[in-house]
């Protein structure tokens, strides 16, 4: 796995020192989000329909412990929780999620989902971008969706929360927490800290402390006095689309639209309560509030360390993590029913991969990539359906859906085509997913 190249890095860091004087000058501003506001100066694309949000499971949920139970298979393969029913006849999931469950009719069950890598930072590529890196680092899902779809350029179009915790020796472009050379522009904005705890909070969406409103304007007006025309620069330059990036940031500065986005504190206890009390509860109801605001894709990182990777005492584990994803999942979709957002919001429930068929002597479950499960809500996902099944050994059954097909699924339902093709930061194109297969039973 290689990062960019010399020359996408040249150009993604603005290396050159002219480039550094002219580009720069949003630092004497005091902002430090050129790269994420490029994003919006590179296109005046309209405002789309479709929003995302992915609730990532860091670390691995067991199917067969939660939306795919094998209930007739042996005691070690069935594990230790009973099924109940959910809302849709003939479905049912284990008794982990009963608020989840009465969510069914909303949701598609993708039970025959795969990849070939059991490896947890490869694995994300499988179900983040449809593919892993070789050659070129490629975006996730939030980074294409923020560049094809950027928005009006108020918000942000991407945002993480909270930052994930990366496994020692990988970073985050290879965690695929960056646009790879998609370029820095379609990076997601990530916070400080976890949503509901202190010190959480968006620190390049104020003034520099030693840089306030009157300061702020004269600076402004320097640069209009000392940066020469764009005009003046080739094609391929760094600067291109920098005066309405300058623009957007000088709007976003003086706006209080974005910190008041990220105010959890204007929601009702009641709802806040409703989500869970906890980094991944408040995570989970801060997406559904930035993506009614106008931000496009959001990724809610499971805030500790590889939490789903049950390898020892799953019936524990599950009942710990389970029941936070309980509550805040059903809480996610009742609110975006009630708002009528469902329909232009799709919802995704995933992590790495599966865990294998047979509790092992701790009582856990390893790391399994034959077969995995997949929840898809909102937008064009049809609700109510199972998608494939697996059999109690581990395996696709029926409707065997690689995990490049799931990705491009998801395209499909947010509308969009994943044959376009994208130039990286250095020009070259490349095909958002070529060679992809999705599963149009699963759309309306």
């Amino acid at each position: 796995m290689r990062h960019a190249c010399p020359e996408a890095r040249r150009l993604a860091r603005l290396t050159s020192r002219r480039d550094l004087l002219q580009v720069g000058a949003l630092g004497a501003l005091g902002l430090s989000l050129g790269d994420v506001l490029a994003l919006p100066g590179a296109a005046a694309a309209p405002r789309e329909e479709y929003s995302a949000i992915l609730l990532w499971l860091t670390g691995g949920p067991s199917q067969f412990d939660s939306f795919d139970p094998q209930p007739d298979a042996p005691s070690e393969v069935r594990g230790p929780f009973k099924t109940i029913p959910t809302n849709v006849n003939g479905v049912r999931f284990t008794e982990v999620f009963p608020q989840v469950a009465r969510h069914a009719d909303k949701l598609a069950v993708l039970r025959s989902v795969y990849h070939p890598l059991d490896n947890h930072v490869l694995a994300q590529g499988w179900m983040t971008a449809g593919r892993v890196h070789d050659v070129v680092n490629y975006p996730p899902m939030g980074s294409v969706l923020a560049r094809l779809h950027p928005g009006d350029g108020s918000l942000p179009p991407f945002v993480t929360v909270p930052r994930m915790k990366l496994i020692e020796g990988y970073n985050e472009t290879q965690h695929f927490q960056t646009a790879g050379d998609l370029g820095p522009a379609f990076n997601p904005v990530i916070p400080d800290g976890i949503p509901g705890e202190a010190g959480f909070g968006v620190r390049d969406l104020a003034f520099a402390p030693a840089v306030q409103r009157d300061r702020f304007d004269r600076r402004t007006k320097l640069l209009a006095r000392v940066d020469p025309p764009v005009g003046m620069d080739g094609p391929r330059s760094v600067r291109r689309g920098m005066e309405s990036v300058y623009e957007r940031a000088f709007d976003l500065i003086h706006s209080n639209r974005v910190s008041q986005a990220f105010d959890l504190e204007q929601e009702p206890a009641r709802l806040r309560d409703a989500y869970g009390r906890n980094g991944f509860g408040q995570s989970t109801l801060l997406a559904r509030r930035l993506v009614e605001t106008g931000v496009r894709f959001v990724t809610v990182n499971w805030p500790s360390y590889y939490a789903w990777d049950h390898h020892g005492s799953i019936e524990g584990g599950m009942k710990s993590t389970g029941g936070v994803l309980d509550a805040a999942l059903s809480a996610l979709l009742q609110d975006l029913t009630d708002r009528g957002m469902l329909t232009r919001t799709l919802v995704l429930v995933m992590g790495e991969f599966g865990r294998t068929p047979k509790l092992n002597p701790g009582a856990g479950r390893d790391h399994w990539v034959n077969v995995m499960s997949v929840l898809m809500a909102g937008a064009r996902i049809r609700g109510g359906q199972v998608y494939g099944s697996s059999t109690p050994d581990g395996y696709p059954d029926d409707k065997p859906l690689h995990a490049r097909d799931m990705v491009a699924t998801a395209y499909a339902a947010l509308g969009i085509n994943p044959d376009t093709s994208l130039d990286t930061v250095i020009g070259r194109p490349i095909s958002i997913l070529p060679e992809a297969t999705p599963a149009l039973d699963l759309l309306r």
